[in-house]
């Protein structure tokens, strides 16, 4: 009897870590849905990169933190290939561009634009946007939504309890914002449920695009390494779980227009890079 006993214990310890094991395996494989087809270690300068966009021929325009300056970068040689100053020192958070201008944002909610950025006498026009009013806000997402010929901020934080991040819309002449968000990712949502526990229920936006061919929004938080995928009417789609040994510290996205995906990250422990990633 107490041989089959202690077998009987042993079975039950045994099937309570299987299933354990079990409600823990989604996540890990949710980690996984993903793989990195190519990495660009960059260069000092641009250990703080914050954005990063796709201006054609395996090039892409770049801006850091710190620094008021454009940097274009050949992804074929891995080299900096020019840089464009526009203004002094600031917090730099993205940088979206049209054939011949540039548009770049301070973490505050202003707007530089750089009208024929690549020319070379560029004309730089600032914007506050009506999130530069707020106090204690942090925008770090900018996309460029030529459809509607307008630009969409993406707040990271503000002061006081969240139950939803709002993205909010200026037009692309720079001559009006919105005090009501265009869309809103609703922090409620199930979807943000996964991941570790400490960042259920959080986002924190570094930065927005949309997928060239299905127009989806795709968010990256920096804070807690991820990927949020949304519909254009707000509708939260997927988020992936990005691994911190791949992704420090994600703050640019851009596609190519056959829709590959590059995310750039801060350099942190690793050096500041440029990843070329397959999303499953």
């Amino acid at each position: 009897m107490k041989k089959t006993s202690l077998i009987i214990l042993i079975l039950a310890i045994s099937l309570i870590g299987f299933f354990a094991f079990q409600k823990e395996k989604p996540n890990d494989l949710q980690q996984q849905e993903y793989r990195i087809l190519q990495k660009w270690d960059l260069p000092e300068e641009l250990s703080e990169i914050s954005g990063i966009d796709w201006i054609g021929e395996n090039t892409i325009a770049a801006v850091q933190d710190e620094d008021g300056i454009i940097f274009i970068y050949d992804l074929k040689s891995s080299s900096i290939k020019n840089k464009i100053k526009f203004h002094g020192g600031g917090d730099y958070e993205g940088i979206r561009v049209t054939k011949d201008d540039a548009y770049i944002l301070r973490s505050n909610g202003t707007i530089f634009k750089v009208a024929n950025y690549k020319g070379p006498e560029p004309i730089v026009t600032e914007y506050n946007s009506y999130l530069a009013e707020v106090n204690g806000i942090d925008v770090e997402g900018l996309h460029l939504d030529h459809e509607n010929a307008r630009l969409l901020l993406a707040e990271k934080d503000k002061k006081g309890k969240n139950v939803s991040k709002g993205i909010y819309a200026v037009t692309l002449n720079l001559e009006n914002s919105w005090k009501e968000p265009a869309l809103k990712i609703n922090l409620e949502d199930p979807i943000l449920g996964k991941g570790k526990k400490k960042s259920r229920g959080k986002f924190y936006p570094s930065e927005i695009t949309a997928h060239p061919k299905n127009d989806n929004y795709y968010l990256l938080d920096a804070q807690s390494p991820s990927l949020l995928i949304m519909e254009p009417g707000g509708e939260l789609v997927k988020l992936y779980l990005l691994d911190k040994k791949d992704f420090e510290q994600p703050e640019g996205i851009t596609f190519d227009p056959s829709g590959n995906v590059y995310i750039s990250n801060e350099a942190g422990k690793n050096q500041a890079n440029i990843l070329k990633v397959a999303l499953e």
